[in-house]
């Protein structure tokens, strides 16, 4: 019975509001009940002081037709928002927050209700609905706060308060480099303004890999006792990590909005090896070098580099040569070298670093050259 009366009222509301476009296209003024159109639609009417008395009305008369009350308001990041509605005690109203950009009540209140950021609507009549929300958009925007009718009729009472939150301290320490293919810690302590730890706070990793734009959730957790709370990563690219931390309520009654703590950039060394060497050669005679690399990098001539250095004795200084270019072809590189001087020689392969990887070197490899 209650969605049949749901759906009576949303199309009671949608004849209604098709039939006000009919008249105000030919110049005519409408009016619901005894209210102006202009709050049964977005952008509805500045938010009223609270708190505010209003009224809906649900009838077969579509000028009388009154089933929603639509308010805007600006919130930005940690602003929290309370909102309560006193209902009629034979009616079932609801009352809604609507996303910034929503265009229309309608779209917004049908399925997947994706512009519906908070809400209270338990669909029973009487009683009161009531919800909280803290703000996490970035820049101040206009929201939308509808109360809607589903049953009976009658007087509400919208009371509403906003206040800023202050953002908790976020203090994150990661290595910026890591070997390819391991893991990395990202560890952050939450404290709260005067410093102390905030336990038992939700927190989330966020990441953007090089390239992307968007940050992403990868990882959740809570903090400790301590306020300490620990991700585990294993980055095959250059990637950014921040950790974000929700609204909580402190031990001490102090209430804290959302906190974000500063960028962090993680770059994993490409994975390199020499695996075909000789371990003797003859002076001014070409030879072969090759070996591993990944992960896969696009063929080129140049991105890996052959380093050498030779001494004559174990108490000379080692002294290096211009290094030589190898080829590489996704997972495997080549070079081939000449060394013309007589004496003990070390060579190493090493990838300069780039916009997905941190510089990487392989340990030397030593060619005795006669």
């Amino acid at each position: 019975m209650a969605c049949d009366a749901r759906r009576r009222a949303v199309a009671q509301a949608v004849c209604a509001a098709a039939l006000c476009v009919s008249l105000l296209a030919l110049g005519v003024p409408t009016v619901f009940g005894a209210g102006v159109s202009l709050d049964d639609e977005i952008p509805g009417l500045a938010v009223p002081e609270s708190p505010h008395q209003g009224s809906l009305t649900a009838t077969e008369n579509p000028f009388a037709l009154d089933v929603r009350d639509v308010f805007s308001l600006t919130l930005g990041r940690n602003e929290r928002l309370d909102v309560t509605v006193t209902v009629p005690p034979a009616a079932d109203y609801g009352v809604y927050l609507l996303a910034p950009g929503t265009r229309t009540v309608d779209s917004a209140l049908a399925p997947p209700f994706s512009r519906v950021i908070a809400y209270a609507d338990r669909a029973v009549t009487g009683g009161s609905e009531a919800f909280s929300y803290v703000s996490d958009i970035a820049t101040p925007s206009v929201h939308y706060l509808v109360v809607k009718q589903w049953s009976g009729s009658g007087p509400y009472t919208l009371s509403w308060a906003h206040a800023g939150l202050p953002a908790p301290s976020i203090v994150s320490t990661t290595p910026a480099v890591v070997s390819y293919a391991t893991t990395a810690s990202v560890v952050a302590t939450v404290s709260g303004a005067d410093g102390d730890p905030l336990p038992r706070v939700r927190a989330v990793l966020l990441a953007r890999p090089s390239g992307q734009t968007t940050w992403t959730a990868v990882a959740e957790s809570t903090s400790t006792a301590s306020g300490r709370v620990a991700f585990r990563v294993k980055p095959a690219r250059r990637t950014a990590y921040r950790v974000k931390t929700r609204y909580h309520d402190a031990a001490d009654g102090t209430r804290y909005g959302y906190g974000l703590g500063a960028v962090m950039t993680i770059s994993p060394k490409a994975y390199l090896t020499i695996e075909s060497a000789p371990a003797r050669a003859t002076a001014g005679r070409r030879f072969s070098v090759a070996g591993r690399l990944k992960p896969s990098h696009a063929a080129s001539k140049r991105h890996v580099l052959v380093e050498a250095r030779w001494r004559r004795s174990k108490t000379d200084r080692w002294r290096s040569v211009d290094a030589f270019p190898a080829r590489n072809d996704l997972t495997r590189w080549n070079a081939s070298l000449v060394l013309t001087r007589r004496a003990t020689w070390q060579v190493r392969v090493r990838v300069p670093a780039d916009a997905l990887h941190a510089q990487t070197a392989s340990s030397w490899r030593t060619v005795r050259v006669r």
